[in-house]
């Protein structure tokens, strides 16, 4: 989004810097195609560390959302109520409340693993921010300029 146009524009403008007027056609495509790859590679370690965390913490939340647990049947009992307001035959209605619970169970361990990720992607940052600021400021000296020189 927002963040990455205003990343790479520097990017860019740095590295089509430092190479002679001649490349700049290559440079820049080497550029675009770069940031495509790791972009997608970037979307798919995310998607991998989504995926892993939510079966991880569905199975931690799943060790406690048990027939014995009272939480679970106060819970249950609860869901079972609302839909034989709305009109299930009271089996109809356990099933409905059984299946709620898994749902919600589901839900709670989506958004664990999102903010799991979040923070791993918050850490990756944070570790590319200390070699970002070694980076030697200032405009390169543009190598293979065409024209006059003083």
């Amino acid at each position: 989004g927002l963040g990455m146009g205003m990343a790479m524009m520097p990017v860019f403008t740095a590295g089509l810097g430092a190479i002679p007027q001649e490349l700049t056609s290559r440079g820049s495509a080497m550029l675009n195609v770069t940031m495509q790859i790791f972009g997608s590679f970037g979307t798919a370690i995310f998607a991998t560390v989504v995926d892993q965390r939510q079966k991880f913490h569905f199975a931690v939340m799943a060790q406690t959302v048990t027939p014995d647990s009272v939480t679970t049947v106060s819970t249950l009992s609860t869901i079972q109520q609302a839909f034989t307001h709305g009109g299930l035959s009271l089996e109809n209605a356990r099933h409905a409340a059984i299946l709620s619970l898994y749902q919600l169970t589901q839900l709670r361990a989506s958004v664990q693993a999102f903010d799991d990720a979040f923070v791993i992607s918050g850490l990756v940052l944070l570790v590319g921010i200390i070699p970002a600021l070694l980076l030697p400021s200032g405009r390169p000296a543009r190598r293979g300029r065409i024209g006059p020189t003083a």
